[in-house]
């Protein structure tokens, strides 16, 4: 009776593995459904049409001076007062006296170059009496005028003393010069960007005080390529919006006012930008890297697609009336924001396109794929 379970046990399990093969094999798709089932697939698209687009030509470049200066003493001397606005961040106008070196000595050395002058003066009045006088004398002793040196005459002695004026006459305006420059003036409406004046230090000449850059007007240069430059007008009419990741919400209007002379390596073009009143509201400081936008040309019968569309730069995948893959080849024409303008070459499929924005890296040649639209 033992024998009977060890032979049927066998018996049962293998009439389970056979029956359970059986149901996985009639479950097996055909062949026919294979190529169906097996290669379809889901992928999102998005229906775009030919139409005029005006996207931005995108640059960048980093905010530079207009004018900049570096404040140095014409003359030297004790620092006895500096002004208030003399603060860096401070914004100030043409004219603003920055400091005051003392004056006194400077006033005293006018006073005597003047004291020369007179003297210079006076002995030129008493060389001109006593050349007349020279001239009479001559006469009386009845001798010819003509015949008379210039020396008795007193001819060198006069051409001296009128070299001696304009000697004094340049030492005195130098003298009112440097009694002038004990006042540091701002040269033109100016940030101050650094200041080193400190009121007891001494001023000499070789030591800057301090710097301004003029608040009229700041500069960007922007490198631009080819295709780039070819899509612009590059006259002052092209605007141009400036923002920087540093001060984000914040844009700036510029215009192109001129264009570098030289080609780059990398045969780029370099336009000058400039932006007027830089520093009223959010500061456009110096050496702010920007990014720039700059106007350009509309472009016609082209395509708004994302990024990821294009593949290799060369083609987009899109859906034809049955849902089969279709190669469209497509040309890149600008980029703004993401996405990219194209234009398609004989395009095989009348718009709108069905595009796939997202592909998928096995994509194949009529392979149908199940659309679902972007909401």
């Amino acid at each position: 009776m033992k024998i009977i379970p060890k032979i049927i046990l066998p018996l049962v399990l293998l009439g389970l593995a056979f029956f359970g093969f059986q149901k996985l094999k009639d479950m097996r798709p055909d062949k026919e459904g294979t190529s169906s089932t097996e290669y379809s697939a889901h992928a999102e698209v998005i229906e775009v049409s030919p139409s005029e687009y005006a996207p931005g030509v995108e640059s960048f470049g980093t905010v530079q001076a207009h004018f900049q200066t570096t404040l140095t003493p014409q003359i030297s001397g004790l620092i006895v007062t500096v002004s208030k606005d003399f603060r860096v961040g401070k914004i100030i106008p043409e004219g603003t006296t920055l400091i005051w070196i003392d004056e006194r000595s400077y006033k005293s050395l006018l006073i005597q170059q003047e004291a020369n002058l007179a003297e210079a003066k006076l002995a030129y009045a008493e060389e001109q009496i006593q050349a007349q006088q020279a001239i009479e004398d001559w006469i009386a002793s009845g001798r010819d005028l003509k015949k008379a040196s210039d020396f008795v005459l007193r001819k060198p002695q006069i051409i001296a003393a009128e070299a001696k004026i304009e000697s004094m006459m340049a030492s005195v305006r130098k003298a009112e010069g440097d009694l002038g420059r004990t006042m540091i003036n701002a040269p033109f409406d100016a940030i101050v960007t650094s200041r080193t004046a400190s009121v007891g230090n001494l001023a000499n000449e070789q030591q800057p005080i301090g710097s301004l850059v003029a608040t009229e007007l700041v500069e960007v240069r922007l490198p631009l390529t080819p295709s780039q430059s070819a899509r612009l007008d590059l006259t002052q009419e092209t605007k141009v919006t400036l923002t920087s990741p540093t001060k984000p919400g914040h844009e700036w209007q510029g215009k192109i006012a001129r264009i570098e002379p030289t080609i780059g390596e990398s045969q780029t073009l370099t336009v000058i930008v400039e932006v007027a009143e830089p520093f009223v509201g959010e500061h456009l400081s110096i050496g702010l890297f920007v990014n720039a936008r700059l106007d350009a040309r509309p472009l016609p019968a082209a395509l708004e697609i994302p990024e990821a569309a294009l593949v290799n730069d060369s083609y987009l995948w899109a859906l034809d009336d049955d849902n089969h893959l279709v190669k469209l080849f497509a040309e890149r024409l600008a980029s703004e924001s993401g996405n990219l303008f194209v234009r398609l070459h004989e395009p095989s499929l009348r718009p709108p396109f069905r595009v796939i924005p997202r592909p998928l890296a096995n994509f194949k040649l009529g392979q149908e794929v199940r659309p679902t639209t972007r909401p």
